[in-house]
């Protein structure tokens, strides 16, 4: 039996932190975890939980810092943990002891499709692999992934976050790691109910933006997470 930790970074929410409600949910139903850990806000309805607070930089070219202190936080506390997001929601059970390090394509790909920071921040990431002698593997999937207090302080001893947008996180810290593909979903828009089905149709996890749980998606998750978790007030 499993009793791996979660740490969940969080940051502000304009819908109530409901993306985090379904996160819960499906770890309550579809793992065996150890403590939740909840690095930067608390939501007032949440409970059952381990808060860290932690104040985020306000400035958009620091989001990838934000995260990645946040998680350097929550080593202070466990040395292994399943990082998760609040809009990674398990839609099957999963083994988090053994959970894959998945990659969705490479950095080079994820900085062609995106005309935001984040091509920046691909573009930092695909540097810096490069410079290290690492393959271009993007590891920044919408996806939990496990990590480790050793590994993850040899990784980024040497890396400089004093630099505007950041870096990839999750690929630096599984540079030379094995990995497994996996294509990557992000419901970004507003969606039906059947639409919504369509998308989380033989995945294991899904994630999204405020415009589909506040659509389609919502109904849908109701019906395979209908109940409040011990997590909820």
């Amino acid at each position: 039996m499993s009793n791996m930790d979660i740490a969940i970074p969080l940051g502000k929410s304009k819908i109530n932190h409901l993306d985090l409600r379904y996160v819960l949910r499906s770890i309550e139903k579809f793992t065996e975890a150890g403590d939740v850990y909840i690095i930067g806000e608390k939501p007032k309805w949440i409970k059952n939980i381990k808060h860290v607070p932690m104040l985020d930089s306000p400035h958009k070219e620091y989001k990838e810092l934000n995260i990645f202190l946040k998680t350097y936080e929550a080593f202070e506390y466990t040395d292994r943990f399943l990082f998760m997001n609040d809009d990674h929601v398990l839609l099957q059970p999963v083994d988090i002891e053994n959970y894959p390090n998945y990659y969705k394509g490479t950095c080079y790909e994820s900085m062609l499709k995106n005309a935001s920071s984040y091509r920046q921040t691909m573009n930092q990431t695909k540097k810096w692999l490069a410079a290290n002698g690492f393959p271009d593997l993007n590891y920044d999937g919408h996806c939990p992934l496990i990590m480790e207090k050793g590994h993850f302080n040899k990784r980024f001893e040497a890396v400089n976050w004093d630099v505007k947008f950041g870096y990839g996180m999750k690929s630096i810290y599984c540079a030379g790691l094995e990995g497994e593909h996996m294509p990557d979903v992000k419901i970004s828009k507003r969606v039906d109910y059947d639409q919504a089905a369509h998308y989380c149709n033989d995945r294991h996890v899904v994630s999204f933006t405020d415009a589909a749980i506040k659509t389609g998606l919502a109904p849908y998750l109701d019906k395979i997470l209908p109940h409040k978790s011990k997590y909820e007030i």
